[in-house]
């Protein structure tokens, strides 16, 4: 993902921690002398960390797979506490979600239909969708609005969500709201390991 920060840092005490932005690749290339570092990606959406060795003259290679899902709400409740037409950020964001049936994937990078133990991370994102109904259509109407998740609540196939924005927004333009969750993966390619 394009405009993640990367940080890595050496494990030894007093060490060094150098900081590098991913290209619009989503790649970022650093030259460390050998050893056992610490490495960090982070962006607004996910988090991950592992620990890398680095053997002399070689390329160690860290692969950072995000899975980001998104779940149509069947039910939500936003309230509008100063009657603005938005919703602020002191105000919750009530979202029930099926995990058993979700046909509402937008821009997957990898999809996975095993929802069975799926706990959602403490933070998430609303995205109002606009739902057209010729030819099915489901859509972002708005930006990803990030949220604190205050609390979950499963209830067979679905998941009762209690939610704070981060930011406000509008629900002008939407039909209903989707709930957009990202979750961090990787591994690390050692040559001659």
């Amino acid at each position: 993902m394009a405009g993640s920060q990367v940080r890595v840092s050496q494990t030894l005490p007093h060490g060094f921690t150098l900081m590098a932005q991913t290209n619009d690749s989503g790649e970022v290339e650093i030259a460390v002398a050998s050893g056992q570092y610490a490495v960090s990606v982070f962006d607004q959406r996910f988090s991950y960390e592992t620990i890398v060795p680095v053997n002399p003259e070689k390329v160690t290679q860290t692969q950072v797979l995000v899975n980001r899902t998104s779940f149509s709400a069947f039910w939500a409740e936003a309230q509008d506490s100063s009657t603005s037409g938005q919703v602020e950020t002191w105000n919750q964001v009530e979202v029930a979600v099926s995990t058993l049936d979700n046909n509402f994937f937008t821009y997957p990078i990898v999809q996975s239909r095993n929802y069975s133990n799926f706990v959602f991370p403490t933070n998430v994102f609303l995205q109002p969708t606009k739902i057209r109904f010729n030819g099915v259509t489901f859509g972002p109407s708005g930006p990803e609005i990030p949220a604190t998740l205050i609390s979950q609540v499963r209830s067979s196939g679905d998941i009762w969500l209690v939610l704070r924005p981060l930011a406000p927004f509008s629900l002008s333009g939407a039909n209903y709201l989707g709930v957009v969750a990202y979750e961090a993966s990787g591994n690390v390619t050692v040559p001659g390991a």
